[in-house]
């Protein structure tokens, strides 16, 4: 599995990131991971749809290959990202690609989510973003380039 963190600080943008990368994936298909921390194989993926990813966990599949999209911080959902994981191997899925988001620091005790994912996975890159501080930004030449450039570096490397 690669991986990708799309890292900035709270209200920077991050899950909108995150949903926007989706939708120019044009994913085959989307489900929710409802995840059950106490007992892994209980753990679930329900159908979703794009406008859902916000905040979650998800995993996606494009070109045949699932992403794991982690749209809510780990912190913010209060599940460390190899248990995340450690779910997804549980219930058989096998991811190629995870999309982190991450808070700029991580204040949570115990939560280390990129060493963590250097653990696990051959950890990628750290994609650092700021609020795009402009009336009607995904209309903006940054916000363009922002998506297309992480889509198309995840179409390289989950081909």
């Amino acid at each position: 599995m690669k991986s990708l963190i799309i890292k900035g600080t709270s209200n920077e943008g991050k899950s909108t990131t995150v949903r926007e990368l989706c939708k120019s994936l044009n994913p085959e298909g989307i489900w929710k991971l409802e995840m059950d921390t106490s007992s892994y194989s209980e753990s679930l993926l329900v159908e979703s749809e794009l406008s859902n990813i916000f905040n979650n966990t998800f995993v996606i599949q494009i070109n045949g290959q699932l992403v794991l999209v982690c749209a809510g911080a780990p912190t913010e959902q209060s599940i460390k990202i190899t248990v995340i994981i450690d779910i997804c191997l549980e219930i058989g899925l096998k991811i190629k690609f995870a999309i982190v988001s991450m808070r700029s620091s991580e204040r949570k005790k115990g939560f280390d989510t990129p060493t963590e994912l250097e653990n696990i996975s051959e950890f990628l890159k750290i994609e650092r973003i700021h609020k795009i501080k402009v009336d009607n930004f995904m209309e903006s030449q940054e916000w363009k380039n922002r998506i297309e450039n992480l889509k198309n570096y995840i179409l390289s490397e989950i081909k």
